[in-house]
C-alpha cells in the first residue's frame, strides 16, 4: 500500500506470518493420505473377513450336504435290506416290483411289498404301509412282513392272516398302525382273493381298460381287533394287477381322487412288459418333490 509522505511516498508491504487459513491446508494432503490408507486397510480387512466367513459357510454347507447324503444313503440301504432281495418266479405269471424312497427326510420308512410262492398253483402277495418313519416304523414293518409270510406259507386265507396280525399290533403300545393289502392268487384258475386292512384298492388292467377292485376295506392293523372280509375276483388272460402304497398317488397339492384317477388313466393306455409299465407309472405320477415312500407290486397272468 502506497502512502504520500511529503515529496516522497511510503510503500507498506504486508505478508502473513504463516500459511493462510492456518496449518490445516498444508497438512490436508497428509490427512487425506493417512485417511485413505486407513480406509484401504479397513476395507481390505473387512473384505478378507467376509471372504473367510463365506468360505467357512460354504465348507459347512458342503459338509452338511455330505452328511445328509450319507445318512440318506444309509437309510435307503437299510430300507432295501428289509425288502425282498429278489422277485420270485411263479410259473404262468409275470411279476415286477418297485420301491422309491421319498425325496425329503433321511429316516427309514415303513412301506414294503412281498410275493410269496405257496405251492405249485398258488402264491400270496402283500403291499403294506406302516405309519410314521424311523426305526420304530421299520421294526414294525419287518415284523409284519415276516409274520405275514409265515401265515401265508401255512396256507391261511388273506382274511385269517389279517385277523391274526391284528392281534399282534396295538397303536397305543407300539406307536404305529399299518395299512395292509393281502392277496392269494390261483394261477390256473386266474383268481385272486383279497383282504384289505385300511389300504388302497388294487388296480386291474386288461384289454378293456383299467379299474379298481372293490374290496371290503377293514380297519388298519393296530387300530383295533377286526374281522376282515375276503373278496375273490376272476381275471382274464393277460390281466395285470397292480398294488401300491399311497405315495404313488397322494400329493399335498391335489386330492387323493385326482391321483387315483391319473393312475387309472396312465395304466389303461400303457402297454408292454410289466416292469416297463411300473417304470412309466413312476415317471408319470411322481416328481422330485414327492415326499412319501412308494412300494409297488405288479402281477400279470400270462395265459
Amino acid at each position: 500500500m502506497a502512502v504520500p509522505f511529503g515529496s516522497s511516498t511510503l510503500t507498506f508491504i504486508t505478508a502473513p506470518r504463516g500459511e493462510p487459513g492456518g496449518a490445516l491446508p498444508a497438512r490436508l494432503p497428509w490427512v487425506f493420505a493417512i485417511l485413505g490408507c486407513l480406509l484401504s486397510i479397513a476395507a481390505a480387512w473387512t473384505t478378507e473377513h467376509l471372504v473367510r466367513r463365506r468360505r467357512s459357510a460354504e465348507r459347512d454347507a458342503a459338509q452338511i450336504r455330505r452328511l445328509f447324503a450319507e445318512q440318506r444313503a444309509i437309510a435307503e440301504t437299510l430300507q432295501r435290506a428289509l425288502l425282498p432281495r429278489e422277485t420270485p418266479r411263479i410259473a404262468g405269471m409275470e411279476a415286477a416290483v418297485r420301491y422309491l424312497p421319498g425325496a425329503k427326510g433321511m429316516e427309514i420308512g415303513g412301506d414294503w411289498y412281498s410275493i410269496i410262492p405257496v405251492d405249485d398253483e398258488r402264491f400270496a402277495f402283500v403291499v403294506g404301509d406302516v405309519s410314521g418313519r424311523g426305526l420304530g416304523a421299520a421294526t414294525v414293518m419287518a415284523a409284519l412282513r415276516f409274520t405275514i409270510r409265515t401265515y401265508a406259507l401255512e396256507g391261511n386265507s388273506p382274511s385269517v392272516i389279517l385277523e391274526k396280525c391284528s392281534k399282534q399290533l396295538d397303536v397305543l403300545a407300539d406307536g404305529h398302525f399299518a395299512t395292509v393289502l393281502v392277496g392269494v392268487g390261483d394261477v390256473a384258475r386266474r383268481e385272486v382273493t383279497l383282504a384289505n386292512a385300511g389300504h388302497l384298492n388294487p388296480l386291474v388292467v386288461d384289454d378293456q381298460g383299467a379299474s379298481y377292485v372293490e374290496t371290503a376295506v377293514g380297519v388298519p392293523l393296530g387300530v383295533s381287533g377286526g374281522i376282515y372280509e375276503a373278496v375273490t375276483v376272476s381275471l382274464r388272460p393277460g390281466t395285470t394287477l397292480i398294488a401300491f402304497t399311497d405315495g404313488l398317488v397322494e400329493k399335498r397339492t391335489e386330492s387323493l381322487d385326482v391321483g387315483l384317477k391319473k393312475l387309472e388313466e396312465v395304466a389303461g393306455r400303457e402297454q408292454g412288459p410289466l416292469d416297463l409299465l411300473l417304470a412309466k407309472l413312476v415317471i408319470e405320477l411322481t416328481d422330485e418333490t414327492s415326499e412319501d415312500d412308494i412300494a409297488m407290486l405288479g402281477l400279470r397272468w400270462q395265459s
